[in-house]
Formats: structure tokens, sequence, C-alpha cells
């Protein structure tokens, strides 16, 4: 409020300075809700993040498939989990069989059969992405 005015003021603008008003009840009520809002954010975000702390450890073998978890275990795997890291190794032998059968297709056939081709890659790819 008073460091404002005195800054408006040696600014140059007085006008300005005389229409700030520290203890005005509209600024008061916007500011305390801001305030609020964003401590209240704050403090959802810190809880959660004790529990996510102090949840159990799974005891998921590093053989069960990613996809056959529920969302709430796939969640609660450490980034450095053998189930994730398997995982990430299948989808990348998946994304290197089609980069080499995109290759073998894209050079073979003329007319019905690039059509055909084509269309097994689309699924191909779509396979891929549901793994």
């Amino acid at each position: 409020g008073a460091a404002e005015r005195a800054i408006l003021r040696n600014a140059g603008y007085d006008h300005l300075a005389d229409q700030i008003d520290p203890l005005d009840p509209t600024n008061l009520a916007a500011s305390t809700l801001m305030a609020s809002v964003f401590g209240g954010v704050h403090a959802v975000g810190q809880v959660r993040a004790g529990r996510a702390a102090t949840a159990p450890a799974t005891g998921i073998d590093s053989s069960t498939p990613l996809p056959s978890l529920d969302l709430a275990a796939r969640r609660a795997l450490p980034y450095d989990s053998p189930v994730l890291a398997s995982y990430i190794t299948q989808a990348a032998q998946h994304a290197g069989r089609l980069a080499r059968l995109r290759g073998q297709l894209c050079g073979a056939g003329e007319g019905r059969h690039r059509q055909r081709a084509a269309l097994f890659l689309v699924q191909a790819e779509l396979a891929c992405r549901l793994l």
C-alpha cells in the first residue's frame, strides 16, 4: 500500500497514487480468497505426496506383464521397476520389427498389392500401439 503509493508518486503518477487504498475491503477479500485457493491446492498436494510416500510397496512379480495390471497398480510402480523395463524392451522390439516390416512393404508390389500392404501396415501399427 504505502510502498506502492511512494513509487507511483516518485514516478509522477499522483492521480494513480491517490486511488490506492491498502484497506479496501474488496481488494482484501480478493487477496484472501486467492491466497486461500493456492494454499488449499498446496495442502492437498502435500497430503497426496505423503500418502504416496507411505503407500506399501507392491509385491508385483517382475515377470508380470504390464497390460495385465490394473491402473492403480501401474501408477504405483516405481520408475525403475523391472515390469516397466520389460514392457519397454518389448515395445522397442516391436517397434524394430515394425520398422523392418515397413521397409519391406514399402518396396514391395505395385497396384492392388501395394494397397493391401498399406492396409496391413496400418493394422500392424495399431497392434503395436495397443501393446
